[in-house]
């Protein structure tokens, strides 16, 4: 039986508002730390898996702003692994647009939850980065937690 209270921790330091010349710089490092996190909430869960074909689309929020989304999932044959989304905000042309990388793990045991999330701006010139949240509900919440603020260079209090 898993903590019924799912947690929610945001960065805001160094790390998180970091800029790269690329998102694809900072989504394997968030898929080591998910994957590290979802064995402190499940000692079983898969260190690796297949690279689905993946699926990309467009929605528009109730606010009326329009996004196009990309999602993969990265599982092992009995379905359990990391499923991570990007979102882009469209803006007006040639930005800034807001965007986003959701990493969360698929098919922990005991009903635990654990995403882990990236928000950063784009333009032309640079990718910004804004800060990093982890949502996480489960027995182990507190070692995931205390490694995503030693990640990230989060204050305790």
């Amino acid at each position: 039986m898993s903590d019924e209270t799912e947690t929610c921790v945001v960065a805001r330091g160094p790390l998180a508002t970091r800029i790269v010349e690329t998102v694809d710089q900072v989504e394997p490092e968030l898929a080591t730390f998910l994957r590290d996190s979802a064995r402190r909430l499940d000692p079983a869960f898969p260190q690796s898996g297949q690279r689905g074909q993946g699926k990309r689309g467009q929605l528009t929020g109730d606010d009326g702003v329009k996004r196009l989304f990309t999602e993969v999932e990265e599982l092992d044959s009995q379905g359990r692994g990391i499923r991570t989304v990007r979102t882009l905000n469209v803006g007006p042309e040639g930005g800034p647009h807001e965007c986003a990388i959701w990493v969360t793990a698929v098919g922990l045991a005991n009903d635990a939850k654990l995403t882990v999330r990236w928000d950063f701006i784009t333009t032309a010139q640079e990718v910004r980065g804004l800060s990093a949240a982890l949502f996480v509900q489960g027995l182990g919440t507190e070692l995931c937690i205390a490694a995503f603020r030693e990640l990230f260079d989060v204050p305790t209090s």
